[in-house]
């Protein structure tokens, strides 16, 4: 199945830890990403506050002239300390998810906790299931998300996901490839139709082999 080139991506929204880590290379990677942002002039859509890599993202962004908007729940506007640049607030977390969708062009996930693992899972299941599909990149500083990668591919294997589906989580060690793995990322706007067709070969094959076996 052929791939068509998705538009240059210009706006990512930013997944990240609430906290800086135990180790500094975490948040030394997340500043080095705000200052490519800056420098690339790439917008930032976050999910507000000031606190851990996320905020050290959008703090250096914002300092290197890049536009940042955070987007917060309300009732955890008290939680995440001040938001750097613009902020919208939003009444759930689904609207929060939904409105980061419509906004961003692609999503960069850094290191994180069970926080950021949702908004990964979650961001993933609802692009598989929309038309215009977009990437979600993996910063996998010092191997962070192997593990997490090992089970998709796991899953891909077992028969539990699609490979059109796996398609979509793209990783990269480095911010510099992993901005060019994304910007390269080749959109399957038909993953439904493929998926169902793929059912429906599938049954027919079980129907087949039924029929065989009697």
């Amino acid at each position: 199945m052929a791939g068509t080139s998705t538009k240059r991506l210009r706006k990512f929204c930013i997944f990240a830890g609430s906290y800086p880590g135990k180790d500094e290379y975490f948040e030394n990677a997340a500043k080095k990403l705000g200052e490519v942002m800056a420098k690339q002039k790439y917008e930032v859509i976050y999910g507000g506050g000031c606190m851990g890599l996320m905020g050290a993202v959008a703090a250096t962004a914002l300092v290197g002239g890049s536009s940042v908007l955070g987007i917060v729940p309300t009732t955890w506007s008290h939680l995440c300390g001040a938001t750097i640049g613009k902020e919208v607030r939003v009444n759930s977390i689904q609207e929060r998810i939904a409105l980061m969708m419509h906004s961003s062009d692609a999503f960069i996930a850094l290191p994180g906790g069970i926080g950021t693992l949702e908004e990964i899972v979650c961001v993933t299941s609802w692009s598989s299931l929309t038309r215009n599909k977009k990437p979600i990149g993996l910063l996998n500083i010092n191997g962070y998300f192997d593990s997490l990668l090992c089970f998709l591919d796991n899953a891909v294997t077992n028969g539990f996901m699609f490979t059109e589906i796996r398609r979509i989580l793209i990783s990269a060690a480095t911010i510099e490839e992993l901005f060019e793995k994304l910007q390269a990322f080749k959109c399957f706007p038909d993953i439904k139709e493929s998926i169902l067709g793929k059912r429906k070969i599938d049954d027919d094959k079980r129907d087949l082999d039924c029929s065989l076996s009697l």
